[in-house]
């Protein structure tokens, strides 16, 4: 699509148990994983800047339970102000966040966007909240959750703006999505953390982190079969965390 860009915001990463990515693959405790955080700013040519995900949780959001397994790194520059900043916007620039699904490391920086409207799955949005009742579990953190506006919430996959398509990809959590967009330069697929790893996307191996294995396993058959149908090369499908491929 004529005038649609996107560039990638790095948020900087954390140490977590390669477990988390690659289910069973390793023994509890013996690796490490660098885990990169990164949220994506469209540019678009009608809608304005719409942001794919947020990253950036301060560190002390992280649960005491989740800090062990989860070393977050604090490094300069590497947060939304700043990686906007460099791109000559600010936060309230903005107009638009989708968000794949709510867990801290996807939603951590939506403090700095008051302005914006809010898009994630209608499933995201009652599965979080319900998760979040009692308290902090897992990595949907309550008080984030609960800060989320729910402004627009998707039901179906669905074209939100001209040449930027939701897809929903549940299987990691209950209501998660992924996008393709039709970029000046061709299609990119963003997985999200359907596929954490090109392992997960390549070689069947399965994420560590999934409330639903056979939903989550269709997703991935889901990405490839849309991979196909818009002649998406390799090198243009970007996965979640991925350290080798960012």
């Amino acid at each position: 699509m004529k005038g649609l860009k996107a560039a990638i915001l790095d948020l900087g990463y954390n140490y977590s148990d390669g477990n988390f990515f690659e289910a069973g693959k390793y023994e509890p405790g013996t690796h490490l994983t660098n885990t990169p955080f990164y949220a994506v700013l469209f540019e678009h040519p009608t809608a304005g800047l719409i942001l794919f995900d947020t990253g950036d949780p301060d560190k002390n959001d992280w649960p005491e339970f989740l800090r062990p397994l989860c070393d977050v790194v604090d490094e300069p520059g590497k947060n939304i102000p700043d990686q906007l900043a460099k791109l000559g916007y600010k936060p309230d620039d903005v107009k638009c966040v989708i968000l794949s699904h709510l867990h801290i490391d996807h939603i951590g920086g939506l403090r700095y966007f008051k302005n914006a409207k809010v898009v994630a799955s209608k499933a995201e949005f009652d599965a979080a909240r319900e998760f979040v009742k009692d308290g902090d579990n897992g990595f949907y953190v309550q008080s984030l959750v609960r800060a989320v506006p729910e402004d627009v919430a998707v039901t179906e996959d669905v074209e939100l703006v001209p040449g930027i398509h939701i897809i929903n990809v549940p299987g990691h959590t209950p209501g998660l999505i992924c996008l393709r967009a039709e970029l000046e330069g061709g299609d990119v697929l963003f997985t999200s953390d359907a596929t954490n790893m090109a392992s997960n996307y390549y070689e069947g191996v399965p994420g560590g982190i999934v409330v639903d294995p056979e939903a989550a396993k269709n997703s991935v058959a889901k990405l490839h079969r849309i991979q196909e149908e818009y002649n998406i090369p390799n090198e243009r499908v970007l996965f979640d965390h991925d350290d080798v491929q960012f």
